[in-house]
């Protein structure tokens, strides 16, 4: 996503949300609200969380619009969400730092919930696959590790996803991976809403849902690893284990045919790659791994084992502006760096919640953050 600002597309008149972040530019717009570029006012002019990312929040996952002048407990329910993201976000390298979230109350403001995170400054993992079909295993593995140990993180804090997806993923310039939208409909849905269908679901969200959500099943943390498992798999293969034009076919798909095998296109993949997709694709929630740490620490030797293999392949053109000088090469060092930074953060995830964080189990996790042109 592009920001946009007087000097060309959208422009957008300068206002305050939350009587703290002054909009500055547009982002984007979602199917769940618009996120605007944003300086923070109560941020040193030199520091560099001045230029933030603010989302408002339009609509629940689900379509409906909020209600701005909605019970007292709705309202006091999404600021203990936000503050518990905050904390969870602040503690893993893996997943977006937000800075701030309420409803604006301010006078002459919205009434509507907002969260404000940090700017990213990358691209999402779906314009690498767009540039880039079949990565290198050493690639993969490195994204991979790092998309699981931010799951970890959010799972232990009893968080799900729901809805991972390239588009969901930032590979930042410093080669750290980000998990974004992470819980967001969570914060403004039904607490008890915990099945998700494909009713209302476009083709992007349905290619990588697993085959209990289309079965309207309760959704716990393997729902997430299923659609862990369909990004590798597109990331090894260039195409999602599925394709349909309409999410009827790809329910159809994923609860009852087999992608096709990996090593029929890449017969050199590692075996131990391949068979750890092959479990993440599992029908039956019980027979894919355990947890998102567990698929870290298989990722983890793959990626280190295989990064001095860089391949003499055409320089990709979104990496140029996404990894450090935009070599294959810098694009591995990149990653290795943020796998040191993600082994880091893995600690965390492997304590209990209400010691990393002072807060108890049942978290929400993090929201969408947005990304910064270069």
């Amino acid at each position: 996503m592009r920001a946009t600002g007087a000097a060309g597309g959208e422009s957008v008149g300068l206002g305050t949300v939350g009587g703290r972040f002054r909009i500055t530019g547009t982002v984007g717009r979602g199917n769940m609200g618009e996120v605007h570029r944003a300086l923070d006012l109560q941020a040193a002019q030199d520091s560099p969380r001045r230029e933030v990312a603010v989302k408002t929040v339009l609509r629940s996952r689900t379509g409906v619009s909020i209600d701005a002048s909605g019970s007292d407990n709705a309202i006091a329910r999404f600021r203990r969400e936000v503050r518990i993201m905050r904390m969870l976000s602040q503690g893993h390298p893996n997943l977006t730092l937000l800075i701030d979230g309420g409803v604006d109350e301010t006078p002459g403001g919205s009434g509507l919930p907002y969260l404000a995170m940090e700017l990213l400054d990358g691209h999402p993992l779906a314009d690498l696959i767009d540039e880039e079909p079949q990565l290198p295993v050493s690639w993969v593995a490195s994204i991979g590790a790092q998309i699981a140990a931010g799951l970890a993180a959010a799972h232990t804090a009893g968080v799900v996803h729901r809805d991972l997806k390239p588009a969901n993923v930032m590979l930042t310039g410093d080669g750290t991976v980000k998990v974004l939208d992470f819980g967001m409909g969570s914060v403004v849905d039904d607490p008890d809403q915990t099945r998700l269908t494909s009713t209302g679901v476009g083709v992007g969200s349905a290619r990588y849902m697993a085959p209990e959500q289309f079965r309207a099943e309760r959704v716990s943390a393997a729902a997430d690893l299923y659609a862990l498992g369909c990004i590798l798999y597109e990331l090894l293969m260039g195409r999602p284990p599925f394709s349909a034009r309409t999410p009827f076919e790809l329910s159809e798909q994923h609860q009852h045919e087999l992608p096709p095998r990996l090593t029929l296109v890449r017969p050199d993949l590692p075996a131990e790659l391949v068979r750890l997709v092959d479990r993440l694709l599992e029908k039956d929630a019980e027979l894919r791994p355990e947890n998102a740490a567990l698929v870290r620490e298989a990722l983890v030797p793959l990626a280190l084992a295989q990064l001095r293999r860089v391949p003499q392949a055409r320089r990709p053109r979104v990496s140029s502006c996404l990894i450090l000088a935009g070599t294959r090469l810098h694009w591995s060092v990149g990653l290795w760096l943020g796998l040191v930074r993600n082994h880091l953060g893995a600690r965390s995830a492997r304590r209990p919640p209400e010691e990393v964080h002072g807060e108890k189990r049942g978290a929400e996790a993090e929201v969408h953050a947005c990304s910064r042109p270069r």
